[in-house]
């Protein structure tokens, strides 16, 4: 990896400036030297090598597929953003159609802002790229066309159509996506979804598939956000593509730009930085989410289908016989249990209706639930009933199951609920005060996820579920997690009746 390349002395750098010829031939096979070149005015310390690591993923064309998540003020944009699109144009590579994007439209007119800036301020890069022309309304967005080299630079956000782009005959040989996520818009399921969708199905095909290059850029933000979706497919194999992770402080403490940031430097920068995790996840690139974790992924048992049923062993007890659970496989289910967790407001801000339901096994300490079913969707009153109302007999009847209870809390619009229920079906309603908590009532139960006492199937739903159980408190909605403690607290706080058969 040619990445040991020395940065340019003060005196060889003017001498360099002022030969237009050296410049342009030294600027056009390095990026780096470029970089050092037109952009000196950025380079107020010496380079760290993650800098000079970036810089080769850049130079070489192998690299098609590149994703960066580099800690705040680590000069990742200025690089990537700024200066990469205008030596994809000079440069070797003689780019005629580059992309940027952006996550808001105020983010895209600022980088436009920027390239414009160095465009019309930098007087080398003025000599070297003049004449442009600026063209505002095409592709719904800003664009600049570098005329001596009929080459177009457009920058767009997340929610502007990119389909069908072209410059003249040309497909986008360059796509820079440049913290297209944030705090907001990561904290749920359904945008993180829906950004990996809109990313891999519309801005990628944008380009050409053997030759147009990504490059992913951003900041530790969530888990399970598109940059670490990501690194999940490239270290699990899936890709072929390069995933670069660069922390201030690496795991053993050491700075990575130890040129730029003293550890004075670094006291004092985090002692401006708001809160614990945001220097860890900003700074550090941990996964801080983690911090007050009640439920770990590492706790949730998967199950691909339900066990065998077992008899129950009946043996002698005193003067007549008792149902014995000394096999540690749970012997047969006995029930389904319900938890029913009711929203009012069909708004889009609005929480969801939710139910989730549990095949409860075995007795005493054998017990175990396997879940079975779940829905979360906005529904008012009389759809809500009739929902549960089939979703009752849906797992009452693929269960071959008679005694299958409903839960629901006796507090406000679900007590409401509740009785209108008990009033008007015939399922077996059972109303429910809740105490304490949300979070109390998960740490509760949080011992029968680790230990297996419940499982999961691998399903779309109960993907949800889990979710919102380990990212309890980072995730906007929470409403499968509380009817799924609601069922479980019921189950498991119900006395187990013991069998007795009674000779005589």
């Amino acid at each position: 990896m040619t990445t040991k390349k020395a940065q340019l002395n003060p005196k060889d750098l003017k001498a360099i400036e002022q030969s237009t010829g050296i410049r342009r031939e030294l600027a056009k096979e390095s990026f780096q030297l470029f970089f050092e070149i037109y952009f000196a005015h950025y380079v107020t310390a010496p380079m760290a090598f993650f800098h000079k690591e970036i810089f080769h993923f850049i130079e070489d064309e192998k690299n098609r597929f590149t994703t960066i998540m580099a800690f705040r003020w680590s000069g990742k944009s200025t690089i990537i953003n700024t200066a990469f699109p205008i030596w994809s144009i000079l440069g070797k590579h003689q780019y005629k159609f580059i992309v940027i994007v952006a996550q808001t439209q105020g983010q895209a007119k600022l980088y436009m802002r920027n390239l414009k800036e160095e465009i019309l301020n930098n007087e080398l890069l003025k000599k070297d790229l003049w004449p442009f022309r600026e063209d505002g309304d095409e592709f719904n967005s800003s664009s600049i066309v570098l005329l001596r080299s009929q080459a177009r630079i457009t920058v767009v956000s997340v929610d502007q159509s990119t389909r069908w782009m072209r410059h003249r005959n040309h497909r986008p040989e360059l796509i820079i996506a440049d913290d297209i996520e944030d705090l907001q818009s990561v904290k749920t399921r359904e945008w993180r979804d829906k950004l990996f969708e809109w990313f891999t199905k519309e801005l990628i095909p944008l380009g050409d598939i053997k030759k147009t290059r990504v490059f992913l850029v951003g900041n530790m933000l969530h888990r399970d956000s598109l940059l670490m979706r990501m690194r999940e497919r490239i270290e699990s194999g899936q890709k072929s593509w390069v995933f670069r992770k660069y922390p201030l402080l690496n795991e053993h403490g050491k700075c990575l730009w130890s040129e730029r940031y003293t550890d004075q430097d670094i006291q004092d920068l985090k002692e401006t930085i708001w809160s614990e995790i945001a220097w860890r996840t900003e700074y550090l690139l941990e996964d801080a989410w983690a911090e007050g974790q009640v439920i770990y992924p590492e706790w949730i048992h998967w199950y691909d289908a339900l066990p065998e049923r077992w008899p129950s062993i009946v043996h002698r007890y005193s003067d007549g016989y008792k149902e014995s659970f000394e096999d540690s496989r749970p012997t047969h289910p006995h029930q389904l249990a319900t938890g029913v967790d009711l929203a009012i407001s069909e708004s889009d801000s609005a929480d969801y209706t939710a139910f989730v339901t549990g095949s409860v096994w075995g007795k005493h300490q054998h017990k175990m639930i396997y879940i079975v079913d779940a829905l979360a969707r906005k529904m008012d009153f009389p759809t809500t009933v009739d929902t549960l109302e089939f979703f009752h007999k849906k797992n009452s009847d693929i269960h071959n199951m008679s005694k299958h209870e409903i839960y629901i809390e006796t507090v406000g619009y679900q007590l409401a609920m509740e009785k209108f229920l008990k009033k008007n079906s015939k399922m077996d309603i059972i109303g429910r005060k809740p105490t304490g908590s949300k979070r109390e009532r998960l740490i509760l139960i949080s011992d029968l996820i680790r230990t297996g006492k419940i499982q999961f199937p691998r399903t779309e739903a109960w993907l949800m579920l889990v979710e919102q159980l380990v990212w309890f408190g980072k995730e906007r909605h929470d409403d499968l997690v509380d009817a799924f403690t609601m069922m479980v607290s019921a189950v498991y706080e119900k006395k187990d009746r013991t069998f007795y058969v009674w000779t005589f």
